[in-house]
């Protein structure tokens, strides 16, 4: 499901074409990705729903997307998400 804040729900298939700056979730696999690193985690100890509220709170903070994605990854591990 595309969503206007750069936030996707994606497949298998498509969570293997990570490109562009953005962070990539996936609710079927439980694994978020970066796409400015290209590096894929999966989640533990959360839902799809907080991994993609964490990240959506971070739009619009960064003047750049290798931030955005290093900001979301560094909030994410803090947590003990990923």
């Amino acid at each position: 499901m595309l969503d206007n804040k750069k936030v996707f729900e994606l497949n298998d298939d498509e969570l293997d074409c990570v490109s562009g700056g953005t962070a990539l979730i996936s609710a079927n696999t439980n694994r978020v990705a970066f796409s400015t690193t290209r590096e894929i985690f999966s989640f533990k100890n959360c839902t799809y729903r907080q991994v993609r509220d964490l990240c959506e709170s971070l739009i619009g903070e960064y003047p750049t997307e290798a931030e955005y994605d290093a900001a979301c990854k560094a909030a994410l591990k803090e947590k003990g998400w990923i």
